[in-house]
Order: C-alpha cells, then structure tokens, then sequence
C-alpha cells in the first residue's frame, strides 16, 4: 500500500492528464486551422485559451500572485483575435471568463465543477474554434452538435473533437476527485463523487476504500491524442 505521502504526490502529479488533453486540443486546433485563419489569428486564440486554463490552476491552488499575472497575459494575448472578431465572439470570450470564475466558485463547491470544467475547455474550446474558422458565430453550436452537416471537412473534426475532449475531460477530473474522495469530504467539498457517496452509503464505502486511478486517468488522455492523430490523417 502506498504511504500518504507518496499517495497526495501521486495524487498531485494526475493533474497533468487533464493538462495534457487541454494542450491537445490547441494542438489540434492548430492544424485544422491553418488553412482557414491567419497564423497570428490562430496563434492568438490559442495562447489565450491555454493562459486562462493556467489561470484558473493558479486560482484553485491560490496562488493569486501568479494568477493575477496569467490573468493580464491571457488577456493580452487574446487582444490581436478580439479586435478582428465579432461582437457575438467577443461575448463569447467574457461568457468563457466568467464561467472560469463560477467553477472556482461557487460551482466546485456544488458538485458542478467536474461537469463544467469540462464543458468549457471541451465543448466551449472547439465552438469558439469552429466560429473562428467560419467567421460565424450564431450557426456554430448546432453545427457542432451535428458536426456531420457541416461542409468543412475542418468543421466536422471540430464536432468530433468537442464531444471527445469534454468526455475525455470529464472522465478524467470525476476519477481524480475520487483519488482526492476522504480529503473533499473532510473538507466538505462537494465535488460528484462526494454528492453521490452521500446519496449512496455504498458507493460511499467503495470509494473510501479505492486506489489511485493514476492509471486510468492517463489513459484516457492518451487514448484521445491517439483518436486525434488518426482523425487528423484520415480527413484532413
């Protein structure tokens, strides 16, 4: 069994897949994008969607100096994109800000963080991605949600894209949290699995009881950069 210590190291360190995912999508976004928008354009909108995910880790681990600095860079790099954007895109991006915000708080605090969090740098990243290479905002969440209408063959990824990272994403932040379990519910933090092992004693004790998910949480990750590879070769 592994000590506490190397237990919360281990646990810490599965952060990164949820990071690594993060970064794939704005990887993958690049190559979709280049033959569709300018490369500052797309080097714009990337830079300020990994600086605001660097942000909201620095705000939930309270580490408001650096925040504070990530913040200003984030937005500075989205200055170049916002200028040549839409007023639906730009509303887009403070709606984007804004729910960054309500995942730190109050959001986490009632069991809607994992859910939310995933929603945002899944389905959020890759609508505002879509609009930005369409050049259209109001058509592009239901392009996405049927991601085979569209006649781009870049607006198709786009869809699949979304749906994988948010289940991706979402699979990866409810298995930490339940790595993470006796320590949220002792500080009364209600993440899902927290929720639901109050409903059902148990699941309760299943979890109390369970190892560190390390494993499959690095999976998933790996498995979507796989998926991503393989879609990027066969449609584009």
């Amino acid at each position: 069994m592994n000590s506490p210590d190397r237990r919360h190291a281990d646990t810490a360190m599965s952060a990164y897949a949820f990071d690594a995912v993060v970064a794939g999508n704005c990887v993958f976004f690049l190559i979709l994008a280049i033959p569709c928008i300018p490369v500052w354009q797309n080097l714009s909108w990337v830079a300020s969607w990994l600086l605001l995910h660097v942000f909201s880790r620095n705000v939930f681990q309270k580490k408001l100096h650096w925040a504070a600095i990530v913040f200003l860079a984030s937005f500075t790099a989205a200055i170049p994109w916002l200028l040549n954007a839409s007023t639906d895109m730009q509303l887009f991006w403070l709606l984007i800000w804004i729910c960054v915000l309500l995942v730190i708080w109050p959001l986490r605090f009632l069991a809607l963080g994992e859910v939310t969090t995933a929603a945002i740098f899944g389905l959020g990243f890759w609508v505002g991605s879509f609009s930005l290479m369409e050049g259209s905002f109001d058509s592009a969440p239901l392009a996405l949600l049927g991601a085979s209408q569209s006649p781009m063959p870049a607006g198709r990824l786009c869809g699949i894209f979304a749906w994988l990272s948010f289940l991706v994403l979402f699979a990866e932040s409810f298995l930490r949290d339940i790595s993470l379990y006796e320590k949220h519910k002792e500080l009364q933090h209600y993440s899902l699995p927290v929720l639901l092992g109050n409903l059902m004693p148990s699941i309760d004790r299943l979890w109390a009881a369970s190892p560190l998910l390390k494993r499959w949480m690095y999976g998933f990750a790996t498995l979507y950069f796989i998926a991503g590879i393989l879609l990027l070769a066969f449609f584009l």
